[in-house]
């Protein structure tokens, strides 16, 4: 015959279950913005004094060095002349075509063809 397992004893306190964890946050909302303009206009302060974590030299003809390879039956974009931190540009290009990349050198690979995409970016980069 099984023996009957032990319940925990769920009867206690219910004014315990009625705190929230969150009712702390109700003195911030005044400090929060009421619009999203009002979020997008406030910046981190000096953000314009930090230098960028990476730049890309252009080419000759004012562009960026970008190139499409073909590898094994895949395609690859691949920009070139990344200097700077490349861990940062490595994520940022990770996290804009949704792919995978890789750092070679001083080039980054990106799985695709995201040259647009990547020259949109890099055309808005401060």
């Amino acid at each position: 015959m099984k023996k009957k397992k032990e319940r925990l004893n769920t009867s206690g306190d219910p004014a315990a279950l009625t705190q929230s964890p969150f009712a702390a946050l109700d003195g911030l909302q005044a400090h929060l913005p009421k619009t999203a303009e009002e979020a997008a206009a406030a910046s981190p302060p000096h953000a314009e004094l930090l230098p960028p974590a990476f730049t890309v030299a252009r080419t000759r003809n004012g562009g960026f060095p970008l190139a499409l390879e073909k590898r094994r039956g895949k395609v690859v974009t691949v920009l070139r002349n990344v200097s700077g931190d490349h861990d940062a540009a490595l994520k940022a290009l990770r996290k804009l075509c949704a792919a995978g990349a890789a750092v070679r050198e001083d080039a980054i690979e990106v799985q695709g063809d995201h040259r647009a995409k990547i020259e949109k970016f890099l055309t808005t980069q401060p």
